[in-house]
């Protein structure tokens, strides 16, 4: 059912972007309350690895799903999960579109890194917050997507 929009300019991603902020936001909400220490320990590691791997583009957008992963996995909700799977797809083919915009991988360190240390502190505040920046960054690349696309098609 991907297949008709409303808006030409952002197609239908724009749509899976607001749908994975809306589960991410609740995953974050309910994660950060029930995850154990083993649980953060886990997120510090997916994120020391999409740091080891910044160069490696493939790894580090596998370390980054992982990441978010686990934080879904952490709501101990199985239904979420198995949204999330149904959309993974999706999700990657958002991230590897993304990937080579310049800055990208560093905007993203920056973000996750925020994200797991308001995690790691049980800030829920901060901790949303950060997560909204983070999918108004992703939104935003994506437009830039869209609109490169366009003005290489037009030229």
């Amino acid at each position: 059912y991907v297949c008709t929009f409303p808006s030409e300019d952002q197609g239908p991603m724009s749509y899976i972007c607001e749908v994975r902020r809306m589960i991410e936001v609740y995953c974050a909400d309910i994660g950060v309350e029930k995850a154990s220490e083993e649980d953060v320990r886990e997120l510090e590691d997916f994120l020391q690895n999409m740091e080891n791997y910044i160069e490696n583009d493939s790894l580090f957008v596998y370390y980054d799903r992982k990441f978010h992963f686990k934080i879904a996995e952490i709501t101990r909700n199985p239904v979420i999960m198995s949204i999330l799977k149904s959309l993974e797809v999706l999700f990657a083919q958002l991230q590897h579109a993304l990937i080579h915009l310049e800055g990208q991988k560093a905007r993203a360190m920056n973000e996750h890194k925020q994200i797991f240390e308001f995690f790691k502190n049980r800030d829920k505040k901060k901790l949303l917050e950060a997560i909204g920046v983070l999918h108004d960054g992703v939104m935003k690349s994506w437009i830039q997507v869209c609109q490169n696309r366009k003005m290489n098609s037009a030229g």
